[in-house]
């Protein structure tokens, strides 16, 4: 199997130190295996995880997690990323040795965004990506000894036995949340086809819908880090149970159903939405 991800560097009186900042204000400390580690925030805005002193990751942001049992030792979990629009976190492990010297590794890189969920076994790591409307996602475990794994992909769901008699716009914190009900869900499945995903995706950096003339639900969005030149416009005609959807690229522009078909009150929205007005 692939090893992914680890990094070949023991932490140890061998270790290279990266350069280091000026100015710091330590964020978190603690002892592990026979070592002093800390995140310390530099003058620059970056952290800084150090172990006995020495600079062995940088990035926006750092946590020290938890200590967790994996392959048979306890291992330390790191939570890091750049921060920015709708960016997760990225994992990495501090694994000791017998003689204490600790194995930095990245399980799944260190691109923002790579994961929803991880789960622990005793024995590995499962990470679970993030799926939306139109959009599968991977599942993939990782162990210190055999490396980055796939074993399968899930797909979105709406909630079962959901439907236009249940739907209730009050609450709705996210125009994602539309597709969580089987009919809406179904109804825009059907306007967007193959286009679905790149519709959902286009809502992902987004505010709650606004309900306009106690009828039409309307959600804006746009697609994480490409707001103003990837963005997406949905509405829900709830008096007559229909479905209209528009996305926005630097080089094209998609609009479902056309035009000419939308109900003069989101036809002046959507037209506004297209000048730019978002």
């Amino acid at each position: 199997m692939r090893l992914t991800g680890l990094i070949p560097a023991v932490l140890g009186t061998a270790l290279l130190a990266l350069p280091q900042a000026g100015a710091e204000t330590i964020d978190q400390t603690m002892d592990f295996a026979g070592n002093t580690l800390e995140v310390v925030q530099t003058d620059d805005f970056d952290r800084v995880l150090k172990v006995n002193g020495n600079e062995v990751l940088r990035d926006f942001q750092i946590y020290m997690e938890r200590t967790i049992p994996l392959g048979g030792r306890e291992v330390l979990l790191v939570s890091a990323g750049p921060g920015g629009n709708a960016c997760g976190s990225y994992p990495v492990v501090l694994i000791p040795a017998n003689d204490g010297t600790l194995t930095v590794a990245t399980p799944i890189g260190t691109e923002c965004g790579q994961f929803g969920e991880m789960a622990a076994t005793p024995t590995e790591l499962i990470f679970f990506g993030h799926t939306r409307p139109g959009v599968s996602a991977s599942i993939d475990r990782w162990s210190p000894t055999t490396g980055l794994e796939h074993i399968g992909r899930i797909e979105f769901e709406p909630h079962p036995n959901t439907g236009w008699s249940t739907f209730r716009p009050d609450g709705l914190s996210h125009p994602i949340y539309l597709f969580t009900n089987e009919d809406i869900f179904q109804a825009f499945e059907t306007l967007a086809g193959p286009d679905l995903g790149a519709l959902s995706t286009s809502l992902l950096v987004a505010a709650e819908p606004q309900l306009l003339d106690n009828r039409f639900l309307i959600g804006k969005g746009c697609t994480p880090h490409a707001c103003g030149t990837a963005d997406g416009f949905i509405a829900v005609d709830l008096e007559k149970q229909s479905v209209y959807a528009a996305t926005d690229a630097t080089e094209s522009r998609s609009i479902w159903p056309p035009v000419d078909q939308w109900p003069e009150p989101l036809r002046v929205k959507l037209e506004a939405w297209v000048r730019g007005e978002r």
